[in-house]
């Protein structure tokens, strides 16, 4: 055996399985049964919540840092949480690394393998061990942090009822009055039907048309013909100039996926902007009866219906990429 080989020995101290947490069932209780994907919408709830919080002035600003300290609060846990799952799926692809590069190494040792391939295989040995070393490391490190946080949950969960009153009043229902409410639910329906959802399902259709293109004569790939509503739908709904950023599988992949990206972003924006529109024409004629400027009131409903896309481009994203998601779509109504 070389020095070089005997040097990157593999060392029991570090195998796969070992410098997990000393806490593991008080990790799993910590993470509990949320994936990447719950704990990420999650968090990006909580970045609207403050966000939101931020821009309400109708509240003490006492009140205010309280809430914002609580949402404050939530966020780290979440970031945490997030960087513990990742690290967690680092771990187990590196664990399977080293179990692969073992068993070459093994192999190169009984066969008599030329030294300088020992050696390599050895060296990858040693890299894996130091890659899972600092990927546990990282994931005490942050499971430390979760841990203190949630040691001040009794305190937090103290805001927990204001935080629950305060979300009540930024309900599109909390600032709309009766009246209003039947008219307001009419423009809604149209912006997260027409606007968002039917924009969404046809970009989404296209691009994924285009990113999984399938060879000639098989059954997994939509017909060109039962793409043209998709298609048709966009150029009504953003003018024909919109046919040239429809690209097809003749195009590279980030190219396909940025073009139909933008077309959403095109899409959206209009929505918003004719949703504005639709709602300051009913509260400046119904002025009397608002709680604050039709301005800011139309305003306050755009940012509720904005936020509630959110999670759905997240989706989007998933389901142009992933042949999988897509079956599970809907076609347009």
């Amino acid at each position: 055996m070389t020095d070089g080989a005997e040097q990157n020995e593999p060392s029991s101290s570090s195998a796969p399985g070992d410098g997990r947490t000393d806490n593991a069932p008080h990790l799993n209780s910590l993470l509990g049964n949320d994936g990447p994907g719950a704990v990420g919408l999650a968090l990006s709830s909580t970045n609207g919540r403050i966000h939101d919080l931020d821009s309400d002035k109708t509240i003490p600003r006492e009140e205010r840092d309280l809430l914002r300290l609580y949402y404050t609060g939530e966020q780290a846990k979440l970031q945490l949480k997030l960087t513990m799952l990742g690290e967690t799926e680092k771990i187990k692809a590196i664990e399977s690394e080293i179990e692969k590069a073992r068993q070459d190494l093994d192999s190169a040792r009984s066969t008599g393998s030329p030294e300088g391939d020992e050696s390599g295989k050895a060296k990858r040995y040693s890299l894996n061990e130091k890659a899972l070393i600092e990927a546990k490391s990282k994931l005490q490190k942050a499971f430390s942090a979760l841990e203190h946080l949630c040691q001040d949950d009794a305190k937090h969960e103290a805001q927990k009822p204001s935080a629950s009153s305060w979300e009540s009043t930024r309900k599109w229902q909390a600032i709309t009055p009766a009246d209003l409410q039947p008219a307001i639910e009419a423009i809604r329906h149209a912006f997260e039907n027409k606007g968002c959802w039917r924009s969404k399902q046809s970009t989404m259709k296209l691009c994924f048309a285009a990113l999984h293109p399938s060879p000639p004569n098989s059954s997994s790939q939509p017909e060109a013909g039962n793409l043209n509503p998709y298609r048709h739908f966009l150029v009504a709904f953003l003018g024909s100039q919109v046919e040239k950023l429809l690209l097809g599988a003749n195009q590279s992949a980030p190219a396909i996926f940025k073009s139909y990206l933008d077309v959403l972003q095109t899409a959206l924006k209009i929505a918003v902007r004719a949703s504005f529109e639709d709602v300051l024409v009913i509260g400046a004629a119904q002025i009397d009866v608002l709680s604050m400027h039709p301005v800011e009131w139309a305003k306050r409903h755009l940012e509720i219906l904005v936020v509630g896309q959110k999670a759905a481009i997240r989706v989007w994203t998933k389901e142009v990429c992933d042949p999988m998601k897509l079956a599970m779509a809907g076609d347009l109504g």
